[in-house]
C-alpha cells in the first residue's frame, strides 16, 4: 500500500532519518569516550597503586635494613622513629587507594596483621636495643622465624598487589588502544551518514525534479495544443497542483471548443489581421457572406478584398487603430467572389501582446437596402404627395371661402374634416422629411442668443387656436432667462409638446409652460392634465413611430413628433424626458444650455 505523503511529510521524514542517524553516531561516540575516560582514570589509579606498593616495599626493606644496622651499631645515625612514621603513613595511603577495589583490598587484608606486627617491632626496637644491646635484646621483640614470616607474607602480598595492578594497567592500555582504533575507524559511520544523506536527498529531490519536469512539459504541451501526460497519482502539493492543472486544461479546452463553436457558427465574419494588414485567421462565415473559403483569404491583404472606392479610407483606419492601440468601427464595401459587393460594418480592437487586430465584420447590406428604399420613399412622398396635397389644400380653401359657390352646413362640415385630414397628412409628410434630413446629417441649426420667454410665447400663439376649440387654457410663467439655441427649432419642440398636452387634456383644463433655472441649464416644462404616460412606456415614447397606448383617449398620431423633439434637443447637446404630474397628467421637460448672466449683461 502506497503511503499518501505531502511534501512537508517527506521533508520531515528525511530530516528525522538523518537526525536519528546523527544522534545514534553521537551517542555511540559519547559512550566510547566515556568508556575510554573511565579506563584512563582506572589506568592512572592502577599506576598510582603500583607506585605506592613499590614505595611501601622499598620502605619495608629499608626499615629492616636500618634495624639491623642500628642493632649492630647503636651509635649509627638512624632515625627509626621517623622511618616508622613514614612507613606507617605510606601504608595508610596504600590502603586508602585500594579501598574501593575489592580485589586489591583482599591483598591489603592479607598483609594487615603482619604489617601491624612489623610496626610494633619497628616502634619498640630503638628503646630495647639501647637498653639491653644488640641481638640478645632484639630477640625479645621478634624471633628470626617470625621476622622471616612477616617479611615473606608482606612481600608476597605486595608483589601480588603490584602484579594485579600491572595487569589492570595493561588491560586498560589495551582498552585505550581499542578506543584509538574506534576513533580511527569512526570516519566510516560519518561516510555512511553522508552517503545516507545523499541517497535520501537524491531519492526525494530526484522524485520532485522528475514530477516538476513533467508539470513543466505539460505546460508546454498545453501551449502547443498537444495531449497532456498522465496525471500525477501522488497526494502532496505537486500532485494537487498537477490535478488542478489538468482540471484547468480541461476547462480551457472546453472553453476553446465553445469559442470555436461560436466562431464557426457565427453569422458575422470573425477574423484577425496582422501588422502588415493581412488576414491571419478567418471564421467560416466568410464563405456564406463573401463566397471565399477561409483558406482562400489567409495571407491576403485586406485592401485586396475591399471595394476600390473604400481602399484608402480602410487602410487609413487600420493603420490608425494599430498605431494608436485602440479600437475603431467603420463601414465599407467588400468585393464578393462572384463580383458583387457587400456592405459591411467593421468593429476592431488592437491587442498589443499578440500584435494582432481582432475584427468582427457584420453584413449590413440588407439594412443599407432598406435605407435606400426609405430614402426613395421619402423622396416619393416629398415630390409625389406633398405637392399634390398642397394643391388640394389650396382648392379646399378656395371652396371653403365660397369662390365656387356656397355649400350647405353638411357640405361645410365635410369640407372642414377634409381640410383637417389634409393638414394632418402634410404635417406627417413634414415629419418624415425632418427625420430623413436628421438621419442624413442635413439637419442644421441656427444657434443664437434668444429670450426663452419669446420662444414660449410664439409657441403658445401657434397652438392657441387649437386649444381654444377644446376649451383649454394655455398658461406661461414669466422668466428673463436667455438660451443659446435655434429659436425656430425650440419653438417646434414646445409647439409639439403643447399640441400633445392639448390633445390629451380634457375640456376646461389648462396646460402650463414653466421655465426653471438649473445652474448651466435652462429647463422648460410643459405640464398637462391628461391621462399621463405609464412608467413602462416612458423609455420608448421618444423613439420613432412609438406612441403611448391610451385606449380611453381614442387619439391617433404618427409617432414622429416626440422623436423629432428628441433629435432637436440632442442637437443642442441637451436632454429630454417625462415625469408624472402629482395632480394628474404628465410633465414633459427638456434642458438646453443657457447664456451665463455675465455674458448677457455685457451684451
Amino acid at each position: 500500500m502506497r503511503l499518501k505523503l505531502r511534501l512537508s511529510h517527506k521533508g520531515i521524514i528525511l530530516v528525522t532519518a538523518l537526525l536519528a542517524f546523527e544522534l545514534f553516531l553521537l551517542g555511540f561516540l559519547w559512550l566510547m569516550l566515556q568508556q575510554a575516560e573511565t579506563a584512563q582514570t582506572r589506568a592512572l589509579h592502577a599506576e598510582r597503586v603500583t607506585a605506592q606498593a613499590n614505595n611501601v616495599m622499598f620502605l619495608f626493606y629499608r626499615a629492616a635494613g636500618e634495624m639491623i644496622k642500628y642493632t649492630y651499631r647503636p651509635s649509627a645515625d638512624v632515625d627509626l622513629e621517623g622511618l616508622s612514621k613514614e612507613f606507617s603513613s605510606e601504608w595508610q595511603d596504600l590502603k586508602t587507594l585500594v579501598r574501593d577495589d575489592p580485589n586489591a583490598s583482599r591483598y591489603i587484608l592479607d598483609m594487615d596483621l603482619p604489617m601491624k606486627r612489623a610496626f610494633e617491632i619497628l616502634d619498640q626496637a630503638p628503646s630495647i636495643v639501647k637498653g639491653e644491646g644488640r641481638f640478645g635484646s632484639f630477640r625479645r621483640i621478634a624471633t628470626p622465624v617470625e621476622l622471616t614470616h612477616i617479611l615473606n607474607i608482606t612481600m608476597v602480598s605486595l608483589r601480588k598487589l603490584r602484579w594485579y595492578e600491572e595487569d589492570l594497567y595493561k588491560n586498560v592500555a589495551d582498552t585505550n588502544s581499542l578506543r584509538q582504533k574506534v576513533e580511527m575507524a569512526f570516519f566510516i559511520p560519518i561516510v555512511a551518514n553522508i552517503a545516507l544523506a545523499f541517497c535520501l536527498g537524491g531519492y526525494v529531490f530526484n522524485d520532485l525534479i522528475r514530477r516538476i519536469e513533467r508539470l513543466s512539459q505539460n505546460t508546454m504541451r498545453l501551449a502547443a495544443g498537444e495531449r497532456l501526460m498522465e496525471q500525477d497519482k501522488g497526494s502532496d502539493e505537486i500532485a494537487t497542483l498537477d490535478s488542478m492543472f489538468h482540471r484547468m486544461a480541461k476547462e480551457l479546452d472546453r472553453a476553446v471548443q465553445t469559442e470555436r463553436a461560436i466562431i464557426d457558427n457565427a453569422l458575422d465574419v470573425i477574423c484577425t489581421i496582422d501588422e502588415s494588414g493581412k488576414f491571419a485567421s478567418m471564421s467560416p462565415a466568410c464563405a456564406a457572406l463573401w463566397g471565399y473559403e477561409p483558406a482562400d483569404l489567409l495571407g491576403m491583404r485586406v485592401s485586396a478584398l475591399v471595394s476600390n472606392d473604400d481602399v484608402e479610407r480602410t487602410n487609413g483606419l487600420l493603420g490608425d487603430t494599430i498605431a494608436g492601440g485602440g479600437q475603431a468601427s467603420f463601414e465599407n464595401k467588400v468585393k464578393r467572389k462572384d463580383g458583387s459587393e457587400a456592405d459591411m460594418l467593421w468593429s476592431m480592437r488592437w491587442y498589443g501582446p499578440e500584435r494582432i487586430l481582432l475584427c468582427i465584420s457584420h453584413d449590413i447590406s440588407q439594412r443599407k437596402e432598406i435605407e435606400r428604399m426609405r430614402r426613395e420613399f421619402v423622396s416619393m412622398v416629398s415630390h409625389d404627395l406633398k405637392t399634390p396635397l398642397s394643391s388640394v389644400s389650396t382648392s379646399v380653401a378656395l371652396v371653403q371661402a365660397g369662390v365656387y359657390g356656397k355649400l350647405d352646413e353638411r357640405g361645410q362640415d365635410i369640407l372642414q374634416q377634409t381640410e383637417e385630414e389634409i393638414e394632418r397628412l402634410i404635417q406627417m409628410i413634414g415629419g418624415l422629411l425632418d427625420v430623413a434630413r436628421m438621419e442624413a446629417g442635413k439637419f442644421e441649426l441656427d444657434i443664437e442668443e434668444c429670450a426663452i420667454a419669446d420662444v414660449v410665447q410664439r409657441s403658445i400663439n401657434a397652438v392657441k387656436g387649437f386649444a381654444e376649440k377644446k376649451g383649454i387654457a394655455l398658461v406661461a410663467d414669466r422668466t428673463d432667462l436667455k438660451v443659446r439655441a435655434d429659436g425656430a427649432r425650440i419653438t417646434q419642440v414646445i409647439v409639439n409638446l403643447l399640441s400633445n398636452g392639448v390633445k390629451f387634456s380634457g375640456t376646461k383644463t389648462q396646460v402650463r409652460v414653466s421655465v426653471v433655472d438649473m445652474d448651466d441649464w435652462t429647463e422648460v416644462r410643459v405640464i398637462d392634465q391628461g391621462p399621463g404616460v405609464e412608467p413602462n412606456q416612458r423609455a420608448l415614447i421618444f423613439e420613432r413611430f412609438e406612441r403611448a397606448s391610451n385606449k380611453k383617449s381614442g387619439i391617433e398620431g404618427t409617432g414622429l413628433g416626440l422623436a423629432i423633439c428628441k433629435s432637436i434637443v440632442d442637437a443642442h447637446h441637451g436632454s429630454i424626458g417625462i415625469d408624472e404630474n402629482p395632480s394628474g397628467g404628465a410633465v414633459f421637460w427638456f434642458r438646453i444650455p443657457k447664456v451665463p448672466a455675465e455674458v448677457s449683461a455685457k451684451k
